[in-house]
């Protein structure tokens, strides 16, 4: 019982330094989320659903929010901050690739679930042309492996990457060292069309062979 009952104080506190001050931290905005998020569970479990909505469990809901004086936050930043909640795993490692002044100016759960979101269809739209064309770069190659070319400034970005993130999180390294390596789809298909060029291992060691006997 303790457990729930810090969480929902920690949220009131961190509420209650967001109304005092401009700019809130990013670590208040989670603490208020986790408190709505009891307070989503206990509501849910009093009104016999489960599912958040319907008649019964908004006015619950509602007596729960003004009980522990977070009434005045916000319906669409409620509805934000458990969103993100629900993939901060996935948020927070987005969070860590970005600069230090963008991670200062989106602490707001809009500001950051409308940025988050704006990126992960980027990726989405991005990622079936390059799995695509792998696809074909690898069929065109099945009958051996052919090494991909890592040029050395794909190599200094990756390690510049991974020295700035400061990050002992080997996702997060593994992340911040690909999208510097391969910044776009362009860049992927650059290497892999470079790739392509290159003698195959197999067919050049033959081919020596060859000169060599002859």
């Amino acid at each position: 019982m303790t457990e729930p009952v810090d969480g929902i104080a920690a949220g009131r506190a961190a509420w209650e330094r967001i109304k005092g001050r401009d700019r809130a931290t990013w670590g208040d905005w989670i603490d208020v989320a986790r408190s709505l998020a009891i307070g989503r569970a206990e509501t849910m479990k009093a009104a016999n659903t489960n599912r958040p909505v319907g008649t019964t469990y908004n006015r619950l809901m509602g007596q729960w929010l003004k009980q522990h004086s977070l009434d005045d936050v916000g319906t669409q930043e409620r509805y934000r901050a458990l969103l993100i909640l629900e993939n901060l795993a996935e948020i927070e490692t987005w969070r860590a690739g970005l600069d230090e002044a963008k991670r200062r100016a989106w602490n707001h759960p809009n500001s950051v679930w409308s940025h988050f979101r704006r990126r992960k269809q980027e990726t989405d739209r991005a990622a079936p042309a390059c799995k695509n064309f792998v696809k074909a770069s690898m069929q065109s190659h099945k009958n051996g492996a052919r090494p991909l070319y890592w040029p050395q400034h794909c190599v200094r970005a990756a390690h510049e990457a991974m020295l700035k993130s400061r990050s002992h999180d080997l996702l997060v390294l593994a992340r911040v060292a690909l999208e510097a390596a391969i910044p776009s789809a362009d860049v992927l298909i650059d290497l892999l069309n470079e790739a392509k060029q290159q003698p195959h291992p197999a067919r050049a060691s033959a081919a020596a062979a060859v000169v060599h006997a002859a």
